[in-house]
Order: C-alpha cells, then structure tokens, then sequence
C-alpha cells in the first residue's frame, strides 16, 4: 500500500500537482477509511469517558451522561429500570454514530487484508 501511494504522489508531482494539492486530491481520498475508523473510536472513547468527567466535574449540575448515571446507580441500585434507561441513553448516540459511519469501518477492514 505504501509503495502505490508513494508512486501516486511522485506521479501527481510529476504531472505538476504540488504538495497540498497531492495532499487533497491523492493521500486524503486514500485515507477516508482510516478517518472514518479513528473517528469512529474517538466519538466512542470520549462518549464513554468516566475517569476526567468525573475528576474535574464536581456540581450535579455539570455532570456529564456517564457519571450522571454512576451517580443514580450508586444512590438508587435496587431500581434497575432506571439504570437500564440511563444505559439506553448513554448507547443511543454511538449507536446512531455508528449506523453513519458503519460503511467506512467495514471497508477498512474488508480491505486491511488483502495483499497488494
């Protein structure tokens, strides 16, 4: 993969393309898959942050989703019909995220095993 991107680039500069317009028009549509996925796991990784919410949120006010919840877990354990909803909640978005960008991710890894 590497040595076909190599030659596409010298051959865009060959044809008088310079360094971002390679950029744009050659490494950028290349590399769609690889955002997709990174966005994927960004979105997904930040959704479900505990650890720094949590640290440096101390108000009720402010809480975010993930310790808004730990909160309603911790005071109300017995009712699991509200932590059931609160992990309703808390999915539905990257799931949704997920259903968008789902293409991208299958074609990266559809693609990640075939041998050029």
């Amino acid at each position: 993969m590497y040595k076909k991107l190599l030659a596409l680039c010298l051959a865009a500069r060959i044809d008088g393309l310079g360094r971002f317009g390679t950029y744009v028009r050659i490494v950028l549509p290349i590399s769609g898959v690889l955002i997709a996925t990174i966005a994927i796991f960004n979105f997904t990784g930040t959704w479900n942050s505990y650890l720094v919410p949590s640290t440096f949120i101390s108000t009720l006010e402010k809480f975010v989703l993930v310790v808004g919840l730990q909160t309603v877990n911790n005071e109300h354990f017995q009712q699991e019909n509200l932590t059931l909803a609160g992990v309703f909640l808390l999915s539905f978005p990257v799931i949704i995220f997920f259903m968008f960008t789902q293409k991208f991710f299958v074609q990266g890894i559809a693609t990640s095993g075939i041998k050029s």
